[in-house]
């Protein structure tokens, strides 16, 4: 039988089943073959961002709702997502290994304005990939992602097999040299991509190179840049 134009791709359906282990995204109640693959937003497109696996009962109760007779309170598109995400993340949270990673010049040494990255599959059955994004700044100057093969703008994955350790470099643009009232900062973002595909994003971390300092220090505020 032909697909229906707004019908989930088989390929996302799938996803969005393992990532929730078809336990409902509203209730929490294991489904089982009683789960359907939803639209949030009805009007929206057939994508994984617009998708939420629910019990028959649940999918309802998202679209049985009257604004004309308000009773209640509906759910809302962002709730859908919020909600659905949350379910996404504890099921999925076994699949993330412990990762380390940080800037760094010692280890090996390097020379400015060659920068070190380091980045390690800790601890943890199952493989990863990594998507790393650094920009990095020197007062109100922004020097956006290293020019290094894309291995640094968040799109290419690196490939982390269980205890692997990767050492990574890239080249600081010009005008790099820190100032005594402008220290290079970086920030480092990474994006962890689990067995099935799951994008989990870690929360950004903040570097910061002083004027005559051999080395990075981590600035965990979220106002480092």
């Amino acid at each position: 039988m032909a697909s229906r134009p707004k019908d989930f791709r088989p390929q996302d359906a799938r996803k969005a089943l393992l990532w929730c282990r078809r336990l409902c995204c509203l209730c929490g109640k294991s489904c089982g073959v009683g789960i359907e693959v939803a639209h949030i937003d009805t009007d929206g497109p057939a994508t994984l961002d617009n998708a939420i696996p629910v019990c028959f009962d649940c999918h309802c109760a998202i679209g049985h709702y009257v604004d004309s007779h308000a009773r209640g309170k509906k759910y809302g598109i962002q709730e859908l997502k919020a909600r659905r995400d949350q379910v996404y993340n504890e099921q999925t949270s076994s699949l993330v290994p412990l990762i380390d990673f940080r800037l760094t010049q010692q280890h090996p040494p390097r020379d400015l304005p060659i920068v070190g990255f380091q980045i390690q599959h800790v601890g943890g059955c199952h493989p990863i990939r990594a998507h790393v994004k650094i920009t990095l700044a020197k007062g109100t100057r922004r020097y956006g992602p290293p020019p290094t093969k894309g291995h640094y703008n968040g799109r290419s994955g690196w490939n982390l097999n269980p205890h692997q350790l990767v050492l990574g470099w890239f080249k600081v643009p010009e005008g790099w040299k820190p100032l005594k009232d402008a220290p290079l900062r970086a920030k480092v973002e990474l994006t962890l991509a689990d067995i099935y595909d799951y994008q989990h994003q870690l929360y950004p971390v903040g570097y910061i190179l002083e004027f005559g300092a051999q080395d990075w220090y981590a600035e965990p505020c979220e106002e480092f840049m």
